[in-house]
């Protein structure tokens, strides 16, 4: 077994049909239940709306956010899943990775980044941009995160990658290892 990166919409293409693959994370929603067989939850997943500092926009409602002129996610995620099922129609989801729409952000081309928390953390530090200069506007989301098991992986494998994940949680492993990555975030 081997461990490839990739992009996103590659490859979650790639887990519905190749046999005794898996995608990590993946948000477990109500549309993908039935395409993936789910092992977790290993992340918790806060989608919220996020402007520059120094814009001056104040978004506090699913409303005002749909009434900006451009708001950025990356395409095919679980966040453009999400405006796309609430009928948005300001969307810019030309972006394959969350830094390209967060890059959006920054260089003015759309007025909010629709994102989980923890990523904007990354994505300032990965830029060199300073955290008080993004702002939180609101948190409209929450989703849990898995690992997603094609559908043709044998359950024996899934069921024993689940007892493996439940017993690091029980032996403090799984806590350390996320207290690591995303100290101060609530642990699925």
């Amino acid at each position: 077994s081997s461990v490839k990166i990739t992009g996103w919409l590659d490859a979650y293409t790639t887990v519905q049909y190749l046999p005794n693959s898996a995608l990590f994370t993946t948000a477990r929603t109500p549309e993908r239940e039935e395409l993936f067989q789910w092992v977790g939850p290993i992340a918790t997943l806060r989608g919220s709306f996020y402007t520059l500092s120094d814009a001056g926009i104040t978004v506090n409602t699913l409303e005002q956010a749909k009434a900006l002129d451009a708001i950025a996610t990356p395409s095919n995620w679980y966040t453009h899943e999400y405006l796309l099922a609430n009928d948005f129609g300001n969307i810019v989801a030309t972006s394959f990775s969350p830094l390209e729409a967060f890059n959006q952000l920054l260089n003015g081309e759309v007025d909010a980044l629709f994102m989980y928390d923890e990523g904007i953390n990354w994505l300032c530090e990965a830029t060199a941009t300073p955290r008080d200069s993004i702002v939180k506007q609101f948190e409209e989301t929450y989703d849990e995160g898995y690992v997603a098991f094609s559908l043709t992986t044998p359950s024996s494998v899934v069921e024993q990658w689940q007892q493996n994940l439940e017993a690091m949680k029980q032996d403090g492993t799984f806590e350390t290892i996320w207290q690591r990555w995303f100290d101060g975030s609530d642990m699925p």
